[in-house]
């Protein structure tokens, strides 16, 4: 599960935790002392192992809307054009 350790008053936070919910995914928010955790740098995704923070962050959220878009296109009852070859559906 992803979560996005931040603190409570943080508009960068914010933007990011308002993009994990328009990616519609599963996730949880939580402040570093909730979870008895220590952190260099705040805000930041945990997502099993791995940790993201600052720079981090941005292609993590990229790749992720990626990852999504492609396993929704694939798992919907309907034709995607590939768009390297616009004769084949994927």
């Amino acid at each position: 599960m992803i979560v996005l350790y931040r603190e409570p008053t943080s508009s960068c936070a914010d933007d990011i935790q308002s993009r994990l919910e328009d990616l519609v995914v599963a996730h949880r928010v939580a402040t570093p002392d909730q979870d008895e955790k220590s952190f260099d740098e705040l805000p930041t995704i945990e997502e099993g192992d791995s940790r993201y923070a600052g720079d981090a962050i941005e292609p993590f959220l990229q790749e992720l809307e990626r990852e999504l878009t492609t396993s929704r296109q694939l798992s919907a009852d309907a034709c995607y054009v590939n768009p390297d070859a616009p004769g084949d559906c994927i």
